[in-house]
């Protein structure tokens, strides 16, 4: 009896555990060394990552526990904590995703709307009033995925292009190579989506096309890009014509063909993809959650990133709601440094203020006389934007090389500041305090940008703050060393902006200088540069 009643017994099922040591594709098993979803995925399960290089001139350097850097020319020196404003609440979701209507606000009157579009000899098509041009005639519809579990399989020889990704354009883009970054992400999020899937491929396409060697396969990836492209823009159109809710895919694919217009060189194009992403920002506002949802501050952070450098190079105001920028300068996230660009986000917001400064004092000039400028008041508010600047207080887990690309973007911020004002002032003032402002940052720019080796990860952070350099130098050994840092990023990290940059930066080296000539100059050439 005992026996039989001991077989009747149900067998207890073992519980699973899921264990963090894994790829962020999933969680790996504790039995083998290679996890279930990147089995089924086709992925290369990677167990462990290499942590943050943080070399400087050669030598290994230490990660250490800093109190904050100075932006001055001795970066042990601490500096107060930076006081901010209180944060405004977020626009409400519209009831019915029409986006055409968002873009009649203010902040958007300055631009068709345009979810995003390449370049294309065939007329633009409309999808629920959303206009999406299609770079490509040839670039056609994937075919319906076989089976449910995953909307998008791969195709013959495109899973090479997801490895190189992961092993390739996440080590040149991310400056913390952990596994906590919205980068590792898109790879599982893109077999959910076909637009995104295609987003994803175009973007490693594209820089695997950068690579030096066989020129034909260069190029041969380079088409592949193209049609990848095209076929990403179309997905994206189905999705919003279905009324697609998932956000998160939306917003990933528009920053990822904005990605890959920068990688390939592209100089207007990838912005009008911002614009569909600020879009798509305002439409789902209400669901977007930066303060505990760390995939949605990854997203809104690096649309601030293009966002925020778009409006320094177009002279204009930044598009994204300043609700998300007020939030940063208050300091409610506890980290600022975006795991993608390097950029601390309250320096980044208090750029978008000295931006819309700038277009406000050129708007009141455009209505009056000078002589009508207050700028008492103009003055007044740049030098509290430059107080916030120079006060702001960075982590003391921060790494030493982040804590120099930090600094960097700090100088970066300061110089830009100094030269709106400088065209503001005209020839109201002749006191030359903004000049020699200028050089001092400027010193201290090139000190920080010169103890980022190139070979190490936030190294591929640099560009705004070498090109903002350049706008400044006048000596031809400065030009010369922000010449020679552009061409070895670029032979590090593989982006075709990075050459764009330099060629604008050639011909406003023997153009007449002015305090933001190169401005104009980028204006006269049609240009809408990427500095991302």
């Amino acid at each position: 009896m005992d026996d039989e009643n001991t077989e009747q017994l149900p067998v207890q099922k073992q519980k699973h555990r899921r264990y963090r040591t894994g790829c962020f594709t999933c969680r790996q098993s504790p039995v083998t060394n290679r996890c279930g979803n990147c089995s089924r995925l086709g992925l290369t399960c990677r167990v462990a990552r290499t942590r943050l290089e943080t070399v400087e001139q050669g030598g290994l350097i230490r990660e250490q526990i800093r109190d904050g850097v100075n932006s001055t020319s001795d970066p042990s020196a601490p500096t107060p904590t930076l006081q901010s404003p209180s944060d405004r609440a977020g626009l409400s979701l519209t009831e019915d995703l029409d986006l055409t209507r968002l873009v009649d606000d203010e902040d958007l009157s300055d631009h068709r709307p345009g979810l995003t579009r390449g370049n294309s000899p065939k007329d633009s098509q409309t999808v629920d009033e959303i206009e999406i041009l299609s770079p490509k005639t040839d670039a056609a519809h994937e075919s319906p995925a076989r089976f449910s579990f995953f909307p998008y399989l791969l195709e013959q020889g495109q899973s090479s292009h997801i490895d190189y990704y992961r092993s390739n354009v996440i080590s040149a883009t991310s400056i913390i190579l952990d596994e906590d970054t919205g980068l590792h992400q898109l790879i599982p999020k893109a077999f959910s989506a076909k637009h995104l899937m295609s987003a994803l491929l175009a973007y490693s396409m594209a820089h695997r096309a950068q690579i030096p060697g066989d020129v034909a396969l260069a190029e041969s990836y380079r088409q592949q890009a193209t049609t990848q492209y095209g076929k990403a823009i179309m997905a994206l159109r189905s999705a919003l014509s279905h009324k697609d809710d998932d956000f998160e895919s939306l917003i990933t694919s528009t920053l990822l063909l904005a990605a890959t217009e920068t990688t390939m060189g592209g100089v207007s194009d990838w912005y009008n993809h911002c614009i569909g992403a600020n879009q798509l920002v305002r439409a789902f506002t209400t669901n977007i959650n930066v303060e505990h949802v760390a995939y949605h501050r990854f997203l809104i952070r690096y649309l601030m990133y293009h966002d925020v450098l778009g409006a320094v190079t177009m002279r204009q105001a930044p598009i994204l709601d300043s609700s998300f920028y007020k939030r940063e300068i208050a300091g409610l996230a506890s980290d600022s440094t975006h795991p993608m660009v390097g950029a601390n986000a309250k320096i980044l917001s208090l750029m978008a203020k000295v931006c819309q400064l700038h277009e406000e004092a050129m708007k009141e000039r455009a209505k009056s006389e000078e002589d009508d400028l207050d700028l008492a008041l103009i003055y007044g508010n740049g030098a509290d934007i430059e107080q916030r600047l120079m006060s702001l207080k960075l982590p003391p887990s921060l790494p030493l090389l982040l804590c120099f690309v930090t600094e960097a973007y700090r100088s970066s911020a300061l110089l830009y500041l100094y030269q709106v004002l400088d065209e503001i002032e005209g020839n109201s003032m002749q006191s030359g305090f903004l000049e020699e402002k200028c050089e001092h940052h400027l010193c201290s720019l090139k000190q920080h940008i010169a103890r980022v080796p190139l070979s190490s990860a936030p190294a591929s952070a640099l560009l705004f703050p070498l090109f903002m350099a350049g706008t400044c130098v006048k000596r031809p050994e400065d030009k010369e060393f922000v010449r020679s840092k552009l061409l070895d990023l670029y032979q590090v990290v593989r982006f075709a902006n990075i050459l764009s940059a330099l060629e604008a930066l050639e011909v406003f080296w023997e153009s007449p200088r002015s305090a933001l000539g190169w401005q104009q100059l980028l204006r006269d050439r049609g240009w809408n540069l990427a500095l991302t």
